[in-house]
């Protein structure tokens, strides 16, 4: 008789704390827009695929690593990706190209390189991790085209010395000129 209470009172104790806390402790990622397995990758494992090309009115495009989400700005003209999240937190990776309206002033701290096949300033940007911030690793790309400035950036929060091969494929997916046409 002692055994069948004992079992009666964790069964109680079972439904009445531990379910309702786990309800509470999944409830923001069983009701996120974004599940856990449609979360992106910070460095990207997939090879680029022109059916991800995002486009901006400005004349330039991108293809999209999968599971990640694009911004598109008009003024200043840009597409800013970024993996997809299932919590929203600040995120540990992101590439974009932007339009710039100046020159930059910084160039003379830049390394000369080529990037898509012509002149480029790279910019290699590093912040140590401290206690409640991780490291970041920013690598941009600046290079004039037709007399107009861009920058081009692929950023990790991690330490890194070199930009990983596989964001470097996805950067190198910018084209210039031509627009999204749609299926008639």
């Amino acid at each position: 008789m002692v055994r069948k209470r004992k079992l009666w009172q964790e069964l109680a104790v079972v439904f009445l704390i531990v379910i309702p806390i786990m309800g509470l402790v999944w409830w923001p990622i069983l009701t996120s827009d974004t599940k856990p397995w449609e979360a992106g990758r910070p460095i990207p494992v997939e090879a680029p695929s022109e059916e991800r090309r995002v486009y901006n009115d400005a004349g330039f495009s991108i293809v999209a690593p999968p599971n990640w989400t694009e911004w598109l700005n008009v003024e200043p003209p840009m597409i800013q990706l970024i993996p997809k999240q299932v919590i929203a937190a600040r995120s540990k990776a992101g590439m974009g190209i932007a339009l710039l309206i100046d020159e930059p002033s910084d160039l003379v701290q830049c390394e000369d390189t080529l990037f898509l096949g012509q002149p480029a300033h790279l910019k290699v940007e590093r912040r140590r991790s401290t206690f409640d911030d991780p490291a970041l690793t920013t690598w941009t790309y600046t290079f004039q085209l037709d007399g107009k400035w861009f920058a081009v950036s692929y950023f990790i929060s991690e330490a890194h010395d070199e930009i990983p091969d596989m964001a470097q494929r996805y950067l190198e997916t910018i084209r210039f000129g031509g627009s999204k046409t749609s299926p008639d």
